[in-house]
């Protein structure tokens, strides 16, 4: 910075020739005469201060699904022209890939970051930032950087594409464990802590529910015509006011409600779907003759977090057989810990228990098949979960905000050509988006139907 000759004391201009841009340290030091001709005294220079912004948070760290807080303070007003006119400055996260699968995005907001505001411009802000993963399940400790940048503004030079230090965002991960839920044939059950199990009676059964977020997977179990005295007939998949339902005693494979687009629905090969959650959790299920195949793969916001015919996600099979009311069925086999579980257990029948998870028998649980006169009862997707970004690439900011209710990023299923067979859209469905997914959901129908008929005819 050049230094500034001036004697009028009260005013001092620092223009662009003086202070090209913020980020440095400013002070001022000053000399005296006694005569306007005599010889100047000592220097007395002031303390230096910073021009610009502050990164209160040069680094923080977040657990893994849960947010955290970058402060920032201006430390000189903005100023505007004219002087006393309100204006103010944008502040933007700065994403250069908008094809990356992970880093680090916005908690809810409007903007691309946050605003800077004449009447309060040095007040500190506090952004909320999260993690996008690319996988509910697995590790990601890591430490990721965050970059923000004000705007180009051509009336206001001195703020113009202003880029301040990178802030350091370290995430602590949560270990997921390995278990899958799983409801098969016969029906035999294994839950998320791996406890096997038997069910023998026929209804529409709460499988797993999260006890913090608004999903659910229910499963149809009824008799079978031949071989085991059980079979799977149908599974329900509700996140928000979404409901995707496939089942084989109507013949559907189809989103029965579909109001919040949370619920992401895919096809792998053609027997099997996979049905993602906005928190990760991802629901396989496969199509056989004469049954359906249930898995559940939990994501790190799954643990201890939920409840149904899968059990607590903890490590520990002892805490399995919660039931409906919220009671514990207990017995000899119940009380065995994970690594005790022998073959002989896969007969285990806890029929109070699994019958508790029937949804007629759970307070206030609704049937996911069976929604025409219930649908009131769906509460929406919170809002306050969407993760938000602008992207930039190139280095070039484009205004436009995307926001997702996804906890997890998408990438991950495109690169496994997973195909999207069902979009969960209510609104200005174009002529040809609805004959292409009514093409594809009659295929679909039509596969389930000849997997029926063959059956009866066998």
């Amino acid at each position: 910075m050049k230094p500034v000759y001036f004697s009028n004391l009260s005013y001092v201009l620092l223009n662009k020739t003086n202070l090209v841009t913020p980020g440095g340290n400013v002070s001022c030091s000053v000399r005296s005469r006694t005569t306007a001709r005599g010889l100047p005294g000592l220097s007395v220079k002031s303390a230096e201060i910073f021009i610009g912004i502050k990164v209160l948070t040069p680094y923080i760290t977040i657990k893994r699904g849960e947010s955290g807080v970058i402060r920032l303070q201006p430390t000189v007003p903005i100023g505007c022209f004219p002087k006393n006119s309100n204006c103010q400055l944008s502040l933007n996260l700065i994403r250069s890939n908008k094809y990356f699968s992970q880093g680090i995005v916005l908690l809810e907001t409007t903007n691309c970051g946050a605003t800077i505001h004449t009447e309060n411009s040095t007040a500190v802000l506090e952004i909320a930032v999260v993690v996008e993963e690319d996988n509910g399940r697995a590790m990601m400790a890591k430490t990721f950087d965050a970059v923000f940048r004000t705007d180009l503004y051509l009336f206001h030079a001195f703020w113009s594409e202003y880029t301040l230090p990178v802030i350091k965002i370290h995430v602590n991960d949560v270990r997921v464990p390995n278990g899958v839920c799983t409801a098969y044939s016969g029906v035999y059950m294994m839950t998320f802590d791996q406890r096997p199990y038997k069910i023998q009676s026929a209804g529409d059964f709460i499988m797993y529910k999260h006890t913090e977020y608004q999903i659910q997977v229910q499963i149809r179990i009824r008799t079978c015509h031949h071989g085991s005295p059980y079979c799977i007939w149908g599974v329900a998949v509700q996140a928000g006011r979404d409901v995707f339902v496939i089942d084989k005693t109507m013949g559907m494979v189809d989103f029965s409600v579909c109001s919040d687009s949370v619920l992401d629905v895919r096809r792998e090969g053609t027997t099997t779907y996979r049905i993602y959650t906005p928190i990760g959790t991802r629901i396989d299920v496969s199509m056989a003759v004469s049954h359906l195949t249930v898995k559940i793969y939990p994501s790190v916001r799954d643990m201890e977090k939920s409840e149904g015919l899968c059990g607590t996600l903890i490590s520990d099979c002892t805490d399995d057989f919660r039931m409906g009311n919220n009671a514990y069925f207990h017995s000899l086999d119940t009380a065995k810990t994970c690594n005790a579980i022998v073959f002989q257990d896969y007969n285990f029948k806890p029929r109070v228990f699994s019958n508790s998870w029937i949804g007629s028998h759970v307070p206030g649980a609704v049937n996911l098949f069976n929604l025409s006169s219930n649908l009131t009862s769906l509460q929406p997707w919170r809002n306050d979960l969407r993760r938000c970004h602008c992207d930039a690439p190139g280095g070039k900011l484009q205004r436009e905000i995307n926001c997702t209710s996804g906890m997890v990023s998408t990438h991950r299923r495109i690169e496994r050509s997973e195909i999207k067979i069902s979009t969960c859209r209510n609104h200005n469905i174009s002529g040809e988006d609805r004959f292409k997914r009514n093409t594809t959901l009659n295929k679909i129908k039509r596969d389930l139907y000849h997997h029926t008929k063959k059956k009866n005819e066998d």
